[in-house]
């Protein structure tokens, strides 16, 4: 089992939700679709199986993350950091420059999708940016080799009503973007 990629993929997810939110550390709840979960652990394990396999990563990440709680949904599993895991990621996780200056930007008003694009490119000049094959989102982008960061970024943007930009993005690992079959 590959339980440091897991538990990579959470403290990414806790250091996003912290630098989105500006707040405090806090419980945290994600949840897990039985592939991705797959793919971060290296197994073909079924939903029972990873029952057990997520218990044993409980005990794995809970030096540093607290006890995760687990609780099966609908398709997969939420794992439940609490606050104690959600501070260990503040106190010990360095939060991604890209991943802060492509939220600043963000936050910005009137932004346009080439200003965020030039964020991508700021961090590597082999940044790749396409339009998307899918109507869920407008654009991907990502970094070939992974540095520096590794997810694919799938942009959409969409003019509000009072003619301004709205732009905003989901991340997902290159293996669970591989399995849109996009």
């Amino acid at each position: 089992m590959n339980f440091a990629a897991l538990e990579q993929n959470l403290c990414d997810n806790i250091s996003e939700a912290q630098q989105k939110l500006s707040g405090s550390p806090m419980p945290i709840s994600l949840n897990y679709m039985l592939p991705s979960l797959r793919h971060l652990l290296e197994t073909d394990a079924s939903a029972p199986e990873m029952r057990d396999i997520l218990a044993e990563f409980s005990a794995y990440a809970a030096p540093r993350l607290g006890t995760p709680e687990l609780r099966q949904i609908d398709g997969g599993f939420c794992i439940r950091v609490p606050k104690e895991g959600a501070e260990w990621v503040h106190d010990n996780i360095e939060p991604s420059t890209f991943l802060a200056a492509l939220l600043a930007v963000l936050r910005a008003p009137d932004v346009t999708t080439e200003q965020v694009f030039a964020v991508f490119r700021q961090f590597s000049a082999d940044a790749v940016i396409e339009e998307s094959r899918d109507e869920e989102f407008d654009y991907l982008a990502f970094f070939p080799g992974g540095v520096p960061d590794a997810y694919r970024y799938c942009i959409r943007a969409e003019e509000e009503p009072d003619g301004s930009m709205h732009i905003s993005y989901h991340r997902f690992t290159a293996a669970d973007y591989a399995d849109f079959g996009i």
